[in-house]
């Protein structure tokens, strides 16, 4: 696959969203900081993210799953 891209601005929807939305809200967090060190230290484009919450709480979880891009000659 190659080195990833340089990291720029991304936006990860949520699935099956269809309606208005607006930006402005900021959070500070390293997320981008870890996607960007996932695609290098791996190799791999981050194509989505998938959260789930703590099942046993029913709160966020810490775990995020990085979803990344198959590659070409992986897909046949």
């Amino acid at each position: 696959m190659g080195e990833p891209e340089k990291f720029g601005k991304r936006m990860y929807w949520l699935d099956g969203f269809d309606g208005a939305a607006r930006g402005g809200l900021h959070y500070r967090s390293k997320i981008a900081i870890d996607i960007e060190e996932v695609e290098t230290k791996f190799g791999v484009k981050v194509v989505a993210i998938a959260v789930e919450p703590d099942y046993e709480s029913g709160k966020a979880s810490w775990t995020i799953e990085f979803v990344t891009e198959v590659p070409e000659e992986e897909v046949n």
